[in-house]
């Protein structure tokens, strides 16, 4: 039976969970180079699965065997550099999840930057932003939503005219001209 997104992502979100919290433990409560070291070996493995589509076919082929397909991971992904990832993908291999290795490690991350305080907001302006201005951007959004750091990623839109249009976690600020003119058409309308 094929599993949906959904369903990839509420299995990964589960098991994310579970390495962070035991993670966290052996951190001592706080993210730690433990959790540092995963986010890494998660990176790396996402890095060459998105570059090498047949390590995926290899991973998502159900007739080969979770041990070679658990071998090939801890081999060349260098798996034992994180004392408890070998039990970890052990687990994960016993009941034949590896496939979803990708879709695990984006959750792990997640709760990660969310333990740290960090987001990524997503600006759209009418020009190319200054450093000077992108850094302007970043304090005033850590301020705004009290984050520790704030990913910026920039895209430029003449059609939004003047001011800017941030997307950040589920929020979406709409501090165009582009946007207050609907908006202003729309009470008008």
């Amino acid at each position: 039976m094929a599993t949906t997104q959904l369903e990839v992502q509420k299995i990964a979100s589960r098991y994310a969970k579970a390495l962070f919290d035991h993670v966290l433990g052996l951190d001592g409560g706080s993210v730690g180079e433990t959790t540092q070291n995963l986010m890494a070996w998660f990176g790396v493995l996402a890095e060459v699965l998105a570059d090498h589509p047949e390590l995926v076919a290899f991973l998502n082929n159900p007739t080969v065997d979770g041990t070679q397909k658990l071998n090939m991971i801890g081999d060349s992904f260098k798996a034992e550099t994180v004392a408890m990832l070998p039990p970890f993908l052990k687990l994960v291999a016993e009941n034949d999840r590896l496939s979803m290795l990708p879709a695990i490690g984006q959750q792990f991350c997640a709760l990660v930057d969310e333990a740290k305080r960090i987001k990524d907001a997503y600006v759209t302006v009418p020009i190319e932003l200054t450093k000077t201005l992108a850094a302007r951007f970043e304090t005033r959004l850590k301020e705004a939503f009290e984050l520790s750091d704030v990913r910026l990623h920039v895209t430029v839109d003449p059609d939004v005219i003047a001011g800017a249009i941030v997307r950040i976690g589920d929020q979406l600020i709409d501090g165009s001209a582009a946007g207050k003119l609907r908006q202003i058409s729309k009470q008008v309308g």
